[in-house]
């Protein structure tokens, strides 16, 4: 008898859902659903018609993070395979040209918070727990986590919450910028789709390539990067279409070109 999925798909307009959908392991990774992730997000990145993607989880968690009950008799090789795999699906998730929301109820812990870290923006119900507890297993978060979070909230605080195994509650998550918006649990997947679809009638270019300036911050080629990427979009249909209908005094019309 198959399995049942571990990540399904919802399509709302123009923006993707995935919903992690593993419960009774509080929706922890194992390699089966990393892989299945990755395909969706594959799909995603492929698909024109998808302008924004909301990812989000269970009521009680949106991921505990990796299911760590697979390690104990995994051989090196199975190891590495999960870690680069998981490591991927972050970077995909990262590099995806359209606007990512990740919607958060309950627990988002080690691999968990890691998927969040790779989302662009975050939506979190007043009882979201964030972390990285890999140390109390003799661990270190490895799929982005330490890179992610320090660019985040700093080298001190990044080293404070992964050397403790500490816990961030929404409102501290809020405050350090680990989440963008708290809302009743009940109003986070509404609340994420509703921006999503906000986000849809924007310039997809123009979109995309703010999110490689801005992931750029920080390096020495980040000016330049940003500068090459705002010339490219002159060219574009929908930079044209913005600067006319501003002249115009309308509402510009966006088409993706």
């Amino acid at each position: 008898m198959a399995e049942e999925p571990a990540v399904c798909a919802e399509r709302h307009g123009a923006v993707e859902m995935l919903v992690l959908d593993r419960p009774r392991k509080l929706n922890a990774f194992d390699l089966a659903m990393l892989t299945e992730l990755d395909a969706h997000l594959a799909r995603v990145a492929a698909d024109r018609d998808v302008r924004a993607a909301v990812l989000t989880g269970g009521s009680r968690a949106f991921s505990a993070g990796a299911d760590i009950r697979g390690y104990v008799d995994a051989s090196a090789v199975e190891l590495r395979r999960i870690a680069e795999t998981a490591g991927a699906v972050c970077h995909r998730l990262a590099a995806l040209p359209m606007p990512t929301i990740a919607a958060v109820r309950g627990l988002a812990l080690g691999g968990g918070f890691e998927v969040v870290l790779a989302c662009d923006l975050v939506v979190a119900a007043e009882d979201a727990s964030f972390g990285l507890p890999e140390t109390e297993l003799g661990l270190i978060p490895g799929w982005g986590g330490t890179q992610r979070l320090t660019r985040l909230i700093g080298v001190h605080r990044a080293l404070e919450l992964i050397l403790t195994a500490g816990r961030l509650d929404a409102a501290e998550a809020h405050r350090l910028g680990v989440v963008n918006r708290i809302r009743p649990a009940a109003d986070v997947v509404p609340d994420a789709l509703a921006w999503a679809e906000e986000l849809t009638h924007r310039a997809p270019h123009a979109l995309a390539a703010a999110k490689t300036a801005v992931r750029a911050a920080g390096t020495e080629s980040g000016f330049t990067v940003e500068r090459e990427l705002l010339l490219g979009l002159y060219a574009t249909a929908d930079g044209a279409e913005g600067v006319r209908a501003f002249a115009e005094k309308r509402k510009a019309v966006f088409g993706g070109r």
